[in-house]
């Protein structure tokens, strides 16, 4: 059997524990249930990536057949991760645009050169709310993590940059550090 976790703890303690307990992946709500069906397609060797399709009648109700699958977009799955292994917890408003935001600026570097009149607009309009909330709701994610987050962890996204003297990133140098390490990931 092949195991997929769905969790609303965003503990990097708990991912480690799952997977070496044999989770093939690990997701934290809210997840979209289409990305899950399609993990759980390609975990048991339902797709066919040179015709992209489903290769046999799996019982999904949802999933037809004849149902076509894009190759597994990751980036947000990267994200997700990175940003629960640096402490952020998933049911803090921030959470959601900091996430949003990283995926912005990995599509398009040069949002980060528009923070204020751009990213932030975005995510706001996304999300029903007003930017100055957008901006304010990272900031409390970022200081949450930076006070109960896994200093190696942020050692390690953030390196030199961190350090006693200098406090939390910024907003933008946050996401900064965090899509430019995941875009050199992949």
């Amino acid at each position: 059997p092949k195991f997929i976790v769905v969790s609303a703890l965003a503990i990097d303690r708990v991912t480690q524990m799952c997977v070496k307990l044999g989770a093939e992946y690990f997701f934290v709500k809210p997840c979209e249930f289409g990305l899950i069906i399609q993990r759980t397609l390609e975990l048991c060797g339902h797709i066919d990536y040179r015709t992209n399709q489903i290769t046999t009648d799996v019982g999904f109700s949802q999933v037809r057949p004849e149902a076509k699958f894009k190759k597994p977009d990751s980036i947000e799955g990267e994200v997700t991760m990175a940003i629960q292994r640096i402490g952020i917890p998933p049911h803090i408003r921030g959470y959601q645009y900091v996430r949003d935001a990283i995926v912005m600026v990995i599509d398009d570097i040069t949002l980060l050169k528009a923070v204020t009149t751009q990213l932030y607009p975005e995510i706001a309009k996304k999300h029903d709310t007003m930017p100055t909330r957008v901006e304010r709701a990272m900031r409390h994610a970022i200081e949450v993590a930076w006070i109960r987050g896994d200093m190696e962890t942020i050692q390690e996204f953030f390196g030199l940059t961190v350090s006693a003297d200098k406090g939390k990133p910024t907003n933008s140098e946050f996401i900064a550090m965090v899509a430019d390490r995941i875009k050199l990931s992949m």
